[in-house]
């Protein structure tokens, strides 16, 4: 009887079909299969049923039972328990532990995590290796680092080629900021032709699927009119949502199109509010937008102090023109 249950339930319900319909099994039927059988997808079962009903901390005793049975997918998910504190105590060391453990087990979620810490210790060539054995193992975010990595250089030769190699991998995965980034390289003839009309495919796609450098990429191919009929009514659609996902750039770009009414109506009262939250979001353009709109008393009181202190920040940020704003107006 034991064994027709258990071939049931892996007949009906395998980790990557797990659903939020499937939650509505009792998880008892999981934990009575992990703890008559020791069988690890079966613990890690019990700990996702727990999860999706968030049941934090039984979730994290059965991922831990699932890891101590040699299941990648419990030593991922505990570890990323550790790390985010759900259910337990945050522990990073903990959490490395678990990741480490997942990857020798041939966990690509895992291996990528293992990558990750591997860069915070400035250990760029392990971070290539682990990030490599991540993306053969089909982890999309794997993929997507090790591209990165071959963009900038790190740890590795810097190979445009590469790059685009691996962005193509993450995309055809459905990783949203892979084809974001893929895109990127298409509209630069970066390790690969020139393209504006597919790097608007893949800004697209990356958009569809709520990627803020998509939507805010999207935009800049409207407002440009590369690869698509230059159209400002859409940029700031599609500007709107990015800045909606908190993307620094796209909320200064509507900053700018309600200063000079580019696509909408314009206000320096909304120019303000967009600019403010850019600049809280680390943008330098959003905070020299903010300096110039407090410099020139647009929506807000004039005042050069305010405004000194938002060209800084612009400038701290890299933003050439809060720079040149800052040394201007410290003259005056």
């Amino acid at each position: 009887m034991k064994k027709i249950m258990f071939a049931l339930v892996f007949g009906l319900l395998s980790v990557t079909s797990f659903s939020q319909e499937n939650a509505k099994v009792d998880p008892q039927v999981f934990v009575d299969l992990c703890e008559e059988t020791g069988n690890g997808p079966a613990c890690f079962l019990a700990g996702l049923s727990y999860q999706v009903n968030e049941n934090f901390e039984s979730a994290s005793i059965y991922f831990t039972k699932a890891c101590a049975a040699d299941d990648g997918d419990g030593c991922y998910t505990i570890g990323e328990m550790y790390q985010n504190g759900a259910g337990v105590n945050i522990d990073l060391s903990i959490a490395a532990e678990f990741f480490f453990k997942a990857c020798s087990l041939n966990n690509g979620s895992g291996c990528t995590s293992v990558g990750l810490f591997a860069v915070f210790a400035n250990d760029f060539p392990k971070a290539i290796e682990i990030f490599t054995k991540s993306c053969d193992l089909e982890s999309a975010e794997g993929c997507h680092y090790l591209a990165e990595m071959y963009t900038t250089g790190q740890g590795v030769k810097q190979d445009d080629f590469k790059a685009v190699e691996f962005f193509t991998k993450a995309c055809s995965f459905d990783e949203a900021s892979g084809c974001s980034s893929l895109g990127v390289m298409y509209a630069n003839g970066e390790g690969v032709k020139q393209d504006d009309f597919k790097a608007v495919e893949l800004y697209t796609k990356a958009c569809s699927a709520d990627d803020s450098d998509g939507c805010s990429n999207l935009g800049l191919a409207y407002v440009n009119g590369r690869g698509v009929k230059q159209d400002d009514l859409k940029a700031i659609e599609l500007f709107t949502k990015a800045c909606s996902l908190d993307n620094g750039s796209a909320c200064s770009y509507l900053g700018v199109g309600h200063v000079i009414g580019r696509g909408v109506k314009q206000d320096d009262f909304k120019a303000v509010e967009f600019f403010r939250k850019s600049c809280s979001l680390e943008d330098g353009l959003g905070c020299w937008g903010l300096g110039y709109i407090y410099a020139n008393g647009k929506g807000v009181r004039q005042n050069n102090q305010k405004a000194l202190e938002y060209y800084g920040k612009a400038c701290d940020l890299k933003e050439t023109e809060g720079c040149k704003a800052y040394a201007e107006l410290k003259k005056k």
